[in-house]
């Protein structure tokens, strides 16, 4: 059964191999074109939008969106829990978006060079030296109004459930004067079948799992999935400090989310 998958499964990393090189060199001729750093990166997540929602297609994964936006041309800090680095995918096919990630993820091959494609904003979270900076990028980032997503837990998870989020990261909306926007991904099923703990590492992506053969896994069983993305109430920074954006965003994705069982 495997020999007559294999051409199905080369087609189908062969395609995504071609958007991924296809979004490279889109993204260097806006580096050369665009000089101005936050409207270019405004032109590239738009792009990538469109190119995550054929990438899942691809991939056999179906995204259910819950709720919806009020107001689409408001940007938004947008928080959510983490899974694997298929969120990445699944979030950018509903959301125009530039992403918070840590240093470590620029120093992983490929994953690092895609990240800096998408224009990603880095943080150092093994100190806390550069942190005002960081936290100053990502405000100005939501001033020329642009969506940034951070993922609080700092790590994606096994899925049983959301850790609790780190804060210092809110205060990049409280600066900009832009609300929180809290979102909420639970993964429903793997080929067919509800994700359990016994199922659940053919998508998620935690600890030390290697990604080349996490990444090589999804395709060799021509896994599909689908995932469901909750968009809750946008909270408002006004009369609002950084603990109360985290805990009160922490408790709205954590009802939310559906442990893996």
């Amino acid at each position: 059964m495997k020999i007559l998958l294999l051409p199905l499964q080369l087609i189908r990393i062969a395609l995504i191999g071609l958007f991924i090189s296809s979004y490279f060199v889109f993204s260097m001729v806006c580096f050369l074109l665009i000089r101005n750093r936050w409207k270019r990166t405004a032109v590239t997540v738009v792009v990538l939008s469109k190119c995550m929602k054929t990438a899942i297609w691809l991939m056999g994964g179906k995204v259910k969106v819950l709720g919806e936006i009020k107001d689409p041309q408001k940007k938004h800090l947008i928080v959510s829990n983490h899974l694997s680095y298929i969120d990445i995918l699944v979030v950018s096919s509903v959301f125009p978006t530039c992403y918070v990630t840590s240093v470590e993820l620029k120093e992983t091959p490929f994953l690092g060079q895609c990240a800096m494609a998408a224009n990603s904003l880095f943080v150092e979270r093994r100190a806390r030296m550069n942190l005002r900076s960081e936290i100053q990028e990502l405000a100005e980032a939501l001033k020329n109004g642009l969506n940034v997503t951070v993922f609080p837990e700092a790590t994606s998870t096994n899925g049983e459930g959301v850790l609790r989020f780190r804060r210092p990261l809110y205060e990049a909306a409280i600066q900009s004067g832009v609300d929180v926007l809290p979102i909420c991904l639970n993964y429903r099923k793997i080929k067919g079948e509800a994700v359990t703990r016994k199922n659940r590492d053919s998508i998620f992506w935690y600890g030390d799992m290697p990604f080349a053969n996490h990444f090589w896994g999804i395709f060799e069983t021509l896994r599909s999935f689908e995932v469901e993305i909750s968009i809750l109430d946008p909270v408002s920074v006004e009369e609002k400090d950084a603990r109360k954006l985290c805990e009160l965003t922490y408790s709205m994705v954590n009802e939310k989310y559906t442990p893996c069982v």
